[in-house]
């Protein structure tokens, strides 16, 4: 039995309408999964059943396309719907069910589609109709790879199809154009054809500008729609009658593709471009005098009677209760107000997008880990907390599915009564997207960053002490950590199953106790270690099972041990670092790490080099052995650290050099510099 022949869609547009707005909610929401390509072939699988559905359908309203052509429509519509669902099985065995929601809304937006279309005639409409449907691809990348549906799903599909609805209509310009078959149209007859091309793409720039003014999409946005509306005016103006439909058909494919890259990059430089002032946004700055102040203990009822974009001032006192804001307001606190929450649940709620809290006292939050207690919970974008002191809480402040917050300028201390386990971290990040941290400060929680499948986080300036880890990774990419001083800790940064991770200008300082690191790499790869302090602490920096990091230019000095690596972490790369009076340089469990210990013909200053440089040209004239035998024998039986400085320890590294016939391992720096490297960083100040 012979197969018939494959049923494939002819409109080689509509290829870009479904999948360039996929791309564009994947990269919004952060990165690239292995989710996102079952999302893909499913989206695949149920486009490419659309045209021989249709035949299915025109059966059914009369209209016979012939037994074979019914036969293979039932065939190939059978099939391509089966391997779309297929793929989709993965998707739902994760959780994402509301696919099944979005894919229910498209087959609606499909069944009007074949409504206006059934006597086989395109209009706009229907045009229109079927790009609302193609480019719900958009929330659904973004709700695949950011786990959440919500505002920011919105506007990336309204923005999508504001675009891609502007190319149909253009495209029906040039087709009642060639209808003509004029080559040269009059000023008027352009306008005539060309009117609703025109009053479309004004009305989308207009519509995407009022968002970005309003906070509703990043404001450079806009930037995106620029060549679609430029485009859109000189075609009309040079509108006529003689229309090269391929050349139209690239031209607007190229246009899509600008248009993804603009929308993305404009969105990520709205971000990077916010992290560079540590002030707050213009439009959420307070105003110089309070209006009103609000009074007594029943602040939540003032809420409720207040309006979206009210700002409303709270005076000295205690306002007991937890506070909900769940319509967007601001509330800033004159003289340190203080919110004393039940003791049960989070003492201050945030549910509604682009909110202020500003300058209050928060206590007394619950004490269940499980139901995210704390002292503030954000569930919602946008929002700007800052100037707050939190005190006796679980949790400090914990971002719940929230993207695009400013947290800046808040001190938190947790419950140090309690055990490290049972505390909550001092901020917290769940499933959250580009957010800020900044100048904060955190003591006695468990950890002081705790970031989970939250990528694009800045974290800049702030100071932890005394919790567990610093800031710890989990499933995060793309994340940066500057300018930031962790000090007497279990582990400064503890960065795990990570990846593009960049801290610059950090101090890592005085992290000791059993199983303490500067640094921990667990499973993490592609990152960059630039011009960071990391001192005083028992193992300076951790690596097991990863990968491609690059180190450069930090100072790594007086640890116990400087490095201590797994043989599965491979491909590192040192160069121009300085090791600085540690006690031991290299712990290495196994045989060697293939690391690089140099590049360029540059390696690290070694304060315990004992070679030399004849030709003066500043680079050793033979290598660092980076480890000698007792430190190799220390890294298989880590309780020979007791007999560190012991004369037989002295004795065995005195005779290994003197008779080098004990192969330890290969881990050498081949181009050691004579003299520490000008790392031009801010002076190692180690007390807080």
């Amino acid at each position: 039995m012979m197969l018939p022949a494959p049923i494939i869609p002819k409109e080689h547009g509509a290829w870009a309408v479904l999948f360039v707005p996929l791309l564009v909610g994947a990269s919004l929401a952060g990165r690239f999964t292995l989710a996102l390509l079952w999302l893909a072939l499913a989206v695949l699988g149920v486009f490419l059943s659309y045209v021989p559905m249709q035949l299915m359908l025109r059966t059914g309203f009369g209209v016979a396309p012939g037994s074979g052509k019914a036969a293979a429509a039932r065939f190939w519509t059978t099939v391509y719907l089966g391997a779309g669902l297929l793929f989709l099985l993965p998707l739902l065995a994760q959780g994402k069910w509301a696919l099944l929601g979005i894919g229910g809304l498209a087959a609606l937006l499909f069944l009007a589609n074949f409504l206006l279309v059934r006597g086989r005639t395109k209009t706009i409409s229907s045009d229109l109709l079927a790009t609302l449907g193609l480019t719900m691809t958009a929330p659904s990348g973004y709700y695949v790879v950011a786990g959440k549906l919500d505002f920011t799903a919105g506007w990336i599909w309204l923005l999508n199809f504001l675009f891609f609805g502007g190319g149909m209509v253009y495209v029906h310009m040039k087709l009642a154009a060639s209808a003509t078959k004029k080559p040269g149209l009059t000023l008027p007859e352009k306008f005539s054809l060309g009117w609703l091309n025109l009053a479309y793409h004004v009305l989308a720039v207009a519509l995407v500008a009022v968002l970005a003014v309003n906070n509703w999409t990043p404001l450079f946005a806009v930037i995106a729609f620029v060549p679609m509306t430029v485009h859109a005016v000189y075609g009309t103006l040079k509108l006529s009658g003689s229309v090269h439909f391929r050349n139209l058909g690239l031209l607007l494919l190229l246009q899509a593709i600008l248009f993804a890259l603009l929308l993305a990059g404009s969105a990520r430089a709205a971000f990077e471009g916010a992290t560079t002032s540590t002030s707050a946004p213009a439009a959420r700055t307070a105003p110089s005098a309070p209006p009103e102040s609000v009074t007594g203990d029943d602040l939540q009822a003032r809420l409720a009677a207040a309006r979206p974009g009210d700002t409303l001032w709270v005076a000295p006192g205690i306002y007991r209760g937890n506070l909900h804001l769940n319509k967007r307001l601001a509330l800033i606190g004159t003289g340190r107000p203080v919110i004393l929450g039940s003791g049960t649940g989070s003492t201050v709620l945030i549910t509604a997008d682009s909110c202020v809290f500003q300058g209050f006292v928060v206590e007394g939050c619950g004490r269940m880990l499980v139901q995210e207690d704390a002292g503030i919970l954000i569930k919602s974008n946008h929002n700007f907390v800052a100037d707050n002191e939190l005190r006796d809480v679980l949790f400090g402040i914990y971002l719940f599915h929230s993207d695009g917050n400013l947290v800046m300028r808040n001190r938190i201390t947790g419950r140090a009564e309690l055990e490290l386990g049972d505390r909550g971290s001092g901020i917290h990040l769940w499933n959250s997207q580009r957010n800020r941290l900044v100048a904060n400060r955190i003591s006695a929680a468990r950890d002081g960053f705790y970031i989970q499948n939250a990528n694009h986080t800045w974290i800049e300036a702030n100071e932890v002490c005394n919790l567990r880890y610093g800031v710890h990774y989990m499933y995060a990419d793309s994340n940066v950590f500057l300018r930031n001083r962790f000090f007497d800790n279990v582990a400064g940064a503890a960065i795990m199953y990570s990846r593009s991770i960049q801290m610059r200008h950090n101090h890592f300082v005085r992290n000791r106790g059993f199983a303490s690191f500067g640094i921990l790499f667990q499973d993490c790869h592609d990152s960059l270690a630039d011009s960071n302090v990391i001192a005083e602490n028992a193992v300076g920096l951790f690596f097991e099972a990863s990968t491609n990091n690059r180190f450069r230019h930090n100072l790594i000095a007086r640890n116990d041990i400087a490095l201590q690596m797994f043989q599965n972490s491979e491909r590192n790369l040192f160069t121009e670092n300085n090791f600085i009076d540690n006690l031991n340089p290299l712990t290495l469990v196994g045989k060697r790490t293939r690391t690089a210990w140099s590049s360029g013909g540059r390696g690290n200053h070694w304060s315990a080099y004992e070679g030399y440089d004849l030709d003066h040209d500043g680079v050793g004239d033979i290598p660092m052995k980076i480890q000698n035998v007792f430190d190799y024998l220390e890294g298989h039986r880590p309780n020979l650290r007791l007999y560190l400085y012991s004369p037989a320890a002295q004795a065995l590294a005195a005779a290994a050099k003197a008779f080098p016939i004990i192969a330890v391992n290969r881990e050498m720096d081949e181009h050691p510099l004579l003299r520490p490297v000008d790392l031009r960083l801010n002076a190692l100040n180690l007390s807080p």
